[in-house]
């Protein structure tokens, strides 16, 4: 992740009256500065020792918040103390948090914070509590509304929030993070009509902003030289669109609920997320007690008659491959793939192995071996996750995160694909391919015309 602290809140803080910039959350190391000015120095002009001990504790708090926000939980900071052994007078110092121990109710960073010339100016030591989240009543309280149609039903369901409901939907993001939380929301099940337009109120207004072609496929050459490098094998780069039209959200999730028959097709408005709409073709996970079932979905063509191409299969196999090793590793029993078969979604076409298992283990545990799975992210993951950090242009946020329901040992969750999210004068549309070797930079971009044009479908311009 590459982003100012001041993008993580949304609330001013004491990072955002000295400076304070949190750079980069990677697994279980976080990097930020801070600049030695008048904001940060004490009455002789070097820097205060308090100021570095925000900076270590702020980089600490917020890898906490990484690693455990989409379980739930929240992380507080409990006990902090710092050595001050080099002064600075101007210019920058950067910390980095390194995670030493981490526990199921408590983290312990250790962070190092050097000058301009990588001289150690402070090393400071954080333990952080994990508790359960506080903010699940609040969330409850900002959602405008739930929606959905599963595949091959012909009635709409609609969530009605209630603390004692027995079913839980959530709606997480393709990496989880302050700006983006994962949401989970108790209530129950109910048929509803389609909601009307004017149901859901308050849209901000859209931008236009996206990558040009010509970025879209600068970006696809630097993952095919990262895989001609050896460092990847394969990534998904994305790419969003803005769709200006007056049609409303609600007119727009009924169509896509016509033109989709066989898609998870839902409409979901939060004050936390903003207002998302889909029509996902991919299962993630779907469980009924101890069977689980997944999906690994990949490669796409528009041309229903020609043949899969073998840059297309084997795109299709490394995600195949990836469920396979992560469901056996993990000891699941009765394993069995299918063949890939081609699966159509609108005017497109998709290679499909269908992957079922057994498991006792939790639905939340799966769902943390399987997501990111490689049909959106890449392999290996992480490397795979720090380079659409680092490339991409725009954030992703919910796009290929995932959304479903829980209800009992009964679970059903889908890729976040298809989607776009909504604005008071249109929606951002996005779309992405799989980058291996042997992608072309110009089919790569058609691929994604293609798909955001299959998201526009039952979108009429006004």
């Amino acid at each position: 992740m590459d982003t100012k602290s001041n993008d993580l809140r949304g609330v001013p803080t004491i990072a955002d009256a000295i400076g304070l910039e949190v750079l980069e959350v990677n697994g279980e190391q976080v990097k930020g500065r801070l600049p030695v000015d008048h904001r940060t120095h004490q009455p002789y002009g070097l820097l205060h020792g308090g100021a570095s001990v925000v900076l270590a504790e702020t980089l600490g708090s917020v890898g906490s918040h990484y690693l455990v926000a989409d379980q739930n939980k929240a992380a507080v900071g409990v006990e902090v103390n710092a050595n001050h052994v080099r002064s600075v007078r101007s210019g920058w110092v950067y910390g980095v948090a390194n995670l030493v121990h981490k526990g199921g109710k408590m983290h312990v960073w250790s962070i190092d914070i050097r000058d301009e010339q990588e001289r150690l100016v402070c090393t400071s030591r954080l333990t952080v509590m994990i508790i359960n989240s506080q903010t699940k009543g609040k969330l409850s309280e900002q959602a405008g509304g739930i929606w959905w149609r599963r595949p091959g039903e012909q009635h709409v369901n609609r969530l009605e929030l209630a603390e004692n409901g027995d079913v839980v939907f959530r709606f997480a993001p393709f990496q989880t993070a302050p700006e983006c939380p994962s949401l989970q929301l108790k209530g129950r099940t109910v048929v509803a009509e389609f909601p009307m337009p004017g149901t859901i109120t308050s849209l901000p207004q859209g931008s236009c902003e996206g990558a040009s072609q010509l970025e879209h496929e600068q970006t696809v050459q630097q993952a095919l030289d990262a895989i001609e490098a050896g460092t990847l094998e394969k990534v998904v780069v994305s790419r969003s669109e803005f769709w200006e039209t007056h049609r409303t959200p609600e007119e727009v999730f009924r169509a896509k609920c016509v033109a989709y028959p066989d898609a998870f097709v839902y409409l979901f408005a939060h004050a936390s997320a903003g207002v998302w709409i889909g029509a996902t073709p991919e299962v993630l996970l779907v469980q009924a007690g101890e069977q689980f079932e997944t999906t690994a979905l990949a490669g796409t063509k528009a041309d229903a008659q020609r043949d899969w191409t073998d840059k297309e299969r084997h795109e299709q196999a490394l995600v195949a491959d990836f469920i396979e090793q992560n469901v056996r590793g993990r000891n699941a029993s009765d394993v069995r793939i299918s063949e890939a078969t081609s699966m159509a979604y609108g005017s497109l076409q998709h290679l499909q192995s269908n992957i079922s298992f057994r498991s006792e283990e939790e639905v939340d545990f799966w769902l943390d071996a399987l997501h990111p799975t490689p049909a959106v992210g890449g392999t290996p993951r992480q490397k795979a996750l720090d380079f659409i950090s680092n490339h991409e242009s725009g954030e992703r946020r919910y796009y290929t995160g995932f959304l479903g329901t829980t209800e009992g040992e009964r679970a059903a969750f889908y890729v976040n694909l298809r989607c776009m999210q909504c604005f008071a004068n249109g929606f951002r549309l996005f779309a992405g391919g799989g980058i291996v070797k042997g992608s072309d930079p110009s089919k790569e971009w058609k691929e994604t015309r293609d798909k955001i044009e299959s998201i526009r479908a039952g979108i009429a311009a006004q």
